[in-house]
């Protein structure tokens, strides 16, 4: 699913079947069939739907759908008749589809209805994203910024990596790399000092300090564990909208760029959704890099 908000992995599917899938096959006058599941408007159904007329759509939504599809060469058509039926009640009940409504959220539109909807009115929009095999210019400074979690069930712990370049006249910031993962207090800390290691120590690394005593206490922790390399406590508060409100403009306008990185699709899916994503941790940790840098 996550991999559907990368335009890259999404572009790379379409010219796969563009170029590849279109000559299989043609001399013998085959058949081809395609079956997936919807998880964006742009996806490689979407396409086929858009650019070729010889397919006969079949589409089957969990909930019926009056005239979802239009009855097939063989006379066959989806045989409920009571909008909003499910199609598979005795394995996917009320209960449970109702559940996966929720959880999915927007995604039910696709992954359920197979009717994915183009997302808008938050402030990271799509159009904004722009993928590069790799950063470009001169190097000016580096952050990984941190959004700590600390539980292995609650909000996971996430990480932005963050390049500030010299291109041209132009100042651009790339998104080496934005994760996040599910681990222990301990796992985090052992992920932190092992991502420092590998960025070296003319990479920051910055961390969230939260309210109080208990924030001073853990970023003393981390310096001292972070012994030699740059560390930079990041206030955690105000409005979480209000921090992000720099990188979202920089975005609009291309100074903000992302690194082609397989695990680009999920942070991408958790930016555009914000703020209304199960989670924002990655969503946190761009601000704070951004923030940082700028």
């Amino acid at each position: 699913v996550a991999q559907s908000y990368s335009k890259q992995d999404r572009e790379n599917k379409k010219q796969w079947w563009d170029l590849s899938m279109s000559s299989r096959g043609i001399a013998k006058d085959v058949a081809k069939v395609g079956i997936m599941q919807r998880l964006h408007y742009d996806d490689l159904s979407g396409h086929i739907l858009r650019t070729e007329d010889d397919w006969v759509h079949i589409c089957l939504p969990m909930r019926y759908v009056p005239n979802a599809m239009i009855t097939t060469p063989l006379g066959w058509n989806d045989p409920r008749k009571k909008e909003g039926e499910l199609i598979f009640p005795s394995l996917f009940t009320e209960e449970k589809v109702s559940y996966l409504e929720r959880k999915l959220s927007v995604d039910a539109e696709g992954q359920l209805q197979q009717n994915p909807v183009k997302e808008s009115g938050g402030k990271f929009k799509e159009e904004y994203i722009r993928e590069v095999d790799a950063p470009e210019g001169n190097l000016i400074a580096s952050v990984r910024a941190w959004d700590a979690g600390g539980t292995e069930t609650g909000d996971p712990t996430a990480c932005c990596k963050m390049e500030k370049r010299q291109v041209g006249n132009r100042i651009r910031y790339y998104i080496v790399e934005a994760v996040d993962r599910q681990c222990s207090v301990d796992e985090r800390d052992a992920w932190i000092k092992r991502s420092a290691a590998s960025d070296g120590a003319e990479t920051v690394v910055s961390l969230p300090r939260d309210p109080g005593a208990a924030g001073v206490s853990q970023v003393e922790y981390w310096r001292n564990m972070l012994a030699g390399y740059q560390v930079f406590a990041a206030s955690t508060s105000g409005s979480k909208d209000v921090r992000s409100n720099p990188v979202a403009s920089a975005m609009s306008l291309g100074d903000v760029l992302w690194k082609k990185n397989d695990s680009n699709g999920h942070a991408i899916m958790q930016l555009i959704r914000f703020p209304k994503a199960e989670h924002d941790d990655i969503h946190d940790a761009i601000a704070d890099a951004y923030n940082y840098l700028e």
